[in-house]
């Protein structure tokens, strides 16, 4: 089997499930978060990231691939 690095420590890809495989889970233009940072709440932000993962969990995502 193939393994990847997860944020977790090594992985199976059999164990992935359904993957989203291009995802923004913060803003997506690079720098705007340092550049701008009065354009965000990230209590805010981080509420309703949590919030929108736990929906996609629950309606049966496994992993997320993230690119930064």
């Amino acid at each position: 089997m193939t393994v990847i690095n997860s944020v977790l420590g090594p992985l199976e890809t059999s164990e992935l499930g359904f993957t989203l495989t291009h995802e923004h889970v913060w803003q997506s233009a690079a720098g705007i978060n340092n550049t701008y940072p009065e354009f965000f709440d990230r209590a805010d932000v981080i509420e309703r990231a949590v919030s929108l993962l736990t929906e996609a969990r629950n309606e049966g995502v496994q992993t997320i691939r993230s690119e930064e």
